[in-house]
């Protein structure tokens, strides 16, 4: 045996070919790594601000101050600084109050989706113009989803009165859940379909339950999360789901799949032709597999009425009183209108808040009205007595199962606001849910108005004008007048809410005034409102003396 050479270096023994080689990978290694930080270290975010029907028309290569949190089975929020200038305007301004604003945020191999709730107009006090926007995780589709006992029937007959399931968890949620809830809301089976009425294609109630929103397809056979039961009724789908996700291990995500840009998500099974929301509940927790089936979450779940209904017959006298055609043309006054009109370059600072609309649909009530559930009785006992005399049992009656067929007819009542859903669009949020005494009363009437109401878009504003600059406190306005100020050719209004006064070495006899308070517009037909509620009242105590 030839002996080593003990003066020989590690080189020498090993072939200069095969060095060179490591050399050369470990430099591949290293030049890698760097590209790698360099794109995931500090990655710059491609910012795509959307219209309402998710077709980019700006893309946000200048903004400020962009931040937002991506949360784990909750809606994260993203606030987001833009230069007020003539692309922004006409992408986030512009567009009706409801229309929805999606922005795509892309870092590299991380795409999130969100969803303009409020935007706030700033002029500072260097006269520089800005767009502050706040948005919300398209998680919030969740919280803005109702689970009805009975997805296919109409909100007035829910018959069985909850919904019961049982099995493995990411496929419960998903197929027995969600995907019968999203096609009631996106292709509505009891009333209009959104979109062109003349299209065909706004009638394919089986294409539009897929869209915007589609469950991602998986074999439930090979779902090895752990099983559970639920029961909902007229639950929201964010808090229904919330325990079990957690106790599970479980992650409800969204991807958001690109049509002429992504590749199909799932070619085998269909192919996408318009851009589409994918949500998905998938496995997060270290758990074990034994056979790779549904078996597996078993094994260790062991272990451990027509078209929307109602008409709103008091109408004409809920809508707000609006200034924009009189302000269109200032040619004159007119009672309690303002007189008074700051133009731009007269304000010391100003912001508009404008709120983004959330919920097109509101769906109220709980229990059906005593009448309805006596004659649910009478008809379920005469019912089975028919039958129990059919079969020799005379006498055979509903007893104990009696709760079953109460609170099922006219229990519940939904209505959609259809203009502001066409406004809206199709990636809007649908859904809000509102007790009330009844899907049949005047408390539901007033339930369904005021849930649409508190959901609804609306602007605030509040500006700080200086004295003399060129009105006058005392002279020309004082607190509580209503006055106008310019804003990108239109008027807005609202009233003088505050006088701020200081006298002092270095501000003598300062005066500023706050035109607005930045709270939320006061209710529309909040009078009517109220009139329909003492109607209720006062029909109630015929009733009872009757």
């Amino acid at each position: 045996m030839a002996l080593i050479d003990q003066t020989a270096s590690f080189e020498d023994l090993i072939d200069q070919d095969f060095i060179d080689e490591m050399r050369l990978r470990y430099a591949e290694i290293m030049e890698q790594a760097e590209r790698d930080k360099r794109t995931y270290g500090y990655p710059k975010a491609k910012v795509r601000v959307c219209n309402n029907q998710m077709q980019p028309v700006a893309i946000a290569y200048d903004y400020r101050d962009l931040s937002f949190t991506d949360k784990l089975n909750a809606a994260g929020g993203l606030s987001m600084r833009l230069p007020a200038n003539d692309t922004y305007v006409e992408a986030i301004i512009e567009p009706h109050i409801d229309a929805v604003i999606p922005i795509i945020v892309e870092l590299p191999g991380y795409r999130t989706v969100w969803f303009v709730t409020s935007f706030t107009e700033i002029t500072d006090e260097h006269g520089a113009e800005w767009i502050d926007i706040a948005a919300v995780n398209c998680w919030e589709f969740m919280n803005r989803t109702v689970l009805w006992p009975s997805p296919a029937l109409p909100a007035e007959f829910q018959l069985p009165k909850e919904w019961i399931g049982i099995g493995p968890s990411a496929s419960l949620i998903k197929y027995w859940y969600l995907m019968p809830n999203l096609a009631r809301l996106q292709a509505p089976f009891w009333s209009l379909p959104d979109g062109d009425l003349m299209n065909l294609q706004s009638w394919n109630l089986l294409r539009n339950a897929q869209w915007p929103i589609m469950v991602r397809p998986s074999s439930v056979i090979n779902d090895t999360s752990g099983w559970t039961a639920m029961s909902t009724r007229m639950d929201v789908a964010g808090p229904a789901f919330e325990d079990v996700l957690k106790t599970e291990g479980l992650q409800l995500s969204f991807e958001l799949y690109i049509h002429g840009e992504d590749p199909q998500p799932f070619p085998e099974l269909m192919l996408l032709d318009r851009t589409t929301l994918l949500v998905d509940v998938v496995q997060k927790a270290d758990l074990k597999s034994f056979t790779g089936t549904l078996l597996d979450g078993l094994i260790r779940t062991g272990v451990d009425m027509l078209d929307d209904g109602l008409s709103w017959l008091l109408y004409p006298i809920l809508n707000q009183d609006d200034y924009s055609d009189y302000f269109a043309n200032i040619l004159g006054t007119l009672p309690g209108k303002p007189w008074i009109v700051y133009h731009k370059g007269t304000v010391s600072t100003a912001e508009s808040v404008t709120h983004k609309p959330m919920a097109s649909r509101a769906t109220v009530g709980g229990h059906s009205p005593d009448w309805v559930n006596k004659a649910a009785v009478a008809i379920a006992n005469a019912l089975l007595g028919w039958l129990g005399m059919a079969i020799g049992l005379p006498g055979l009656a509903i007893g104990i199962f009696e709760d079953e067929v109460k609170d099922v007819v006219l229990a519940f009542h939904t209505w959609e606001d259809r203009g502001r859903a066409s406004r809206a669009g199709p990636w809007r949020f649908r859904e809000v849910f509102k007790e009330a005494s009844s899907g049949l009363s005047l408390n539901a009437l007033a339930a369904i108005k005021t849930a649409l109401w508190e959901t609804r878009a609306w602007v605030s504003h509040r500006i700080t004008v200086t004295n003399g600059k060129p009105f006058f406190l005392g002279l020309h306005m004082g607190l509580g007048d209503p006055v106008g100020y310019e804003k990108r050719g239109k008027v807005n209004a609202d009233y003088v809410y505050a006088i701020n006064y200081r006298d002092s070495r270095d501000a003598l006899g300062q005066v500023s005034m706050d035109i607005g308070d930045g709270s939320l517009e006061r209710e529309p037909g909040s009078l009517a409102l109220s009139k329909i509620r003492r109607f209720g009242a006062f029909a109630n105590r015929l009733a009872m003396a009757g």
